[in-house]
């Protein structure tokens, strides 16, 4: 499903990004450097930088990737699936479990 989606697009990100440092697959990143990873790609999301991603910045993330499209019915899944509190966006506590899950 969208989780397995997501694993996908991070291993193709990290396989394709010469800037990290810590290698070709996520199943061989540390704790520590899996969490930077995953802060790292929230904070690159998270263009007005008020701590969460809302459906624009969500919808920008997967734009960008070349590894992940998402239809907007996959997009509001995604949302509604990681969006706990109902507030229309995504904190970074709400993000994770969908990264790692």
């Amino acid at each position: 499903g969208l989780r397995r989606k997501f694993w996908s697009l991070l291993s193709l990100q990290l396989d394709k990004d010469e800037h990290i440092e810590w290698g070709p697959s996520l199943v061989t990143l540390s704790h520590s450097e899996l969490q930077q990873f995953i802060m790292d790609m929230f904070l690159c999301a998270d263009k007005d930088r008020n701590g969460k991603l809302n459906r624009k910045e969500l919808k920008s993330m997967f734009e960008n990737s070349t590894y992940l499209s998402l239809s907007p019915e996959e997009l509001q899944r995604v949302l509604t699936e990681a969006d706990e509190d109902e507030d229309g966006s995504v904190s970074y506590t709400e993000f994770v479990p969908l990264m790692v899950s």
